[in-house]
């Protein structure tokens, strides 16, 4: 899903949110927990790998939880790579 993704995983956390882990080609891991359930990701998921623009297959997360689903990367972690566009 992420570009350098290997892998991931999604673990049910509460009524209606999961905790998404990627692992990435450069072998670690990263988790954030979304608000999606498992079938809501597995829909999402299947519309992006079907063609659906990001923005629309997964339009109940922030621009934020997109990024990380995309990069595998935080925006604390995009801040500090580059600041300049804080």
């Amino acid at each position: 899903m992420a570009i350098g993704t290997t892998d991931w995983k999604a673990t049910p956390v509460g009524n209606h949110g999961c905790q998404l882990s990627l692992k990435l080609k450069r072998g670690d891991i990263r988790s954030r927990i979304i608000p999606m359930s498992i079938p809501e990701l597995n829909a999402a998921i299947t519309a992006y790998k079907n063609g659906a623009y990001m923005q629309h297959a997964f339009a109940a997360l922030t621009l934020d939880e997109r990024e990380f689903l995309m990069t595998g990367m935080s925006k604390e972690e995009w801040d500090e790579v580059f600041p300049e566009f804080i």
